[in-house]
């Protein structure tokens, strides 16, 4: 078997598969998550030295004992496959922290055989923790005298954890809650039926959360210049509409399209659409998967690239 670097749980921060070849890892900073650090499996590996190309910052701990082992994979998606894999020796298990960001494709773990051979390589991005704020307001309209809600109600927290399980381990961002009290759209029927993002009334500018970097907007249904959709985004105005057909990754996707539109300096610059093309990938244009991969990462960490 060929030794390669492979993640421990679904979407902890290994991406298997970059298109360069080899192996990706993104590293959360000591120096904004005191103790954080990622998980990573080496298969095939056995009796190859693991070293990190810059180990004054970056620090690769193998985990050896029995206990160790069975501690780190407590998160895995296949608990007792993993577990089964390190115990039958086919696996090594490892922790990796990096003390501050390092600049891209600049520093790598690899793993070396007796004539100082590269037999796997893991590509390491060191990221600083980056929080966002956003409102999750749910829509209401008048009828008569009553106010009617057009969104079904939802938990913020619910949402808001929704969202930190796809980006914490994966891009190092943490999303935390602005106002979640409703929003009241002038102008709207109740019999209304469907928000059509192109046509937007500009009573939503009116209500975004001046001190949240994006505002969710619960609806019952969304469309995107006539096509349906589980959410859509305005980057360029800073709200997001989220229709009651929203998986638990629509808000992890609409977030995307945010970030993805920022330059260094945390300003909209332009759209950020669906580059993605497998499924799996959280911004391809079903929003159907979870994975952040490697190479995209900088593009949401705005100002990363200037820093590094």
């Amino acid at each position: 078997m060929a030794a390669m670097f492979r993640e421990v749980a679904a979407y902890s921060g290994v991406d298997e598969k970059l298109p360069s070849g080899g192996q990706g890892i993104v590293i959360p900073s000591l120096t904004t998550n005191p103790g954080a650090s990622t998980l990573v499996i080496l298969e095939g590996g056995n009796g190859l030295a693991v070293q990190s190309s810059l180990p004054a910052q970056v620090h690769v701990y193998e985990f050896k004992t029995k206990q160790e082992r069975a501690d780190a994979t407590r998160n895995a998606l296949n608990q007792s496959d993993a577990i089964r894999r390190l115990e039958a020796g086919s696996s090594r298990i490892f922790s990796i922290k990096g003390d501050a960001p390092v600049g891209i494709d600049k520093v790598t773990v690899q793993a070396k055989n007796n004539a100082n051979t590269a037999e796997a390589t893991l590509k390491v991005i060191v990221l600083e923790k980056k929080t966002v704020k956003v409102a999750i307001r749910l829509v209401q309209v008048r009828d008569g005298k009553q106010l009617v809600s057009l969104g079904n109600a939802a938990d913020p927290d619910k949402l808001l954890k929704e969202m930190n399980a796809i980006w914490n381990p994966q891009a190092n961002i943490y999303f935390e809650l602005g106002r979640t009290d409703a929003a009241t759209i002038d102008g709207i029927s109740p019999q209304a039926p469907f928000f059509e993002m192109q046509k937007l009334p500009d009573e939503f500018l009116k209500e975004r959360d001046k001190d949240s970097a994006l505002t969710f907007f619960l609806v019952h249904r969304v469309r995107d210049g006539g096509t349906p959709d589980d959410g859509s985004t305005r980057s360029e105005d800073r709200i997001s509409l989220i229709a009651n057909s929203r998986s638990d990754s629509t808000m992890a996707h609409e977030a995307g399209h945010f970030l993805g539109s920022l330059n260094e300096k945390g300003n909209y610059s332009s759209r950020y659409g669906h580059p993605e093309k497998s499924q799996d990938m959280l911004m391809h244009a079903q929003h159907t998967g979870n994975k952040i991969p490697y190479s995209a990462v900088p593009n949401f960490n705005y100002g990363y690239r200037r820093s590094s």
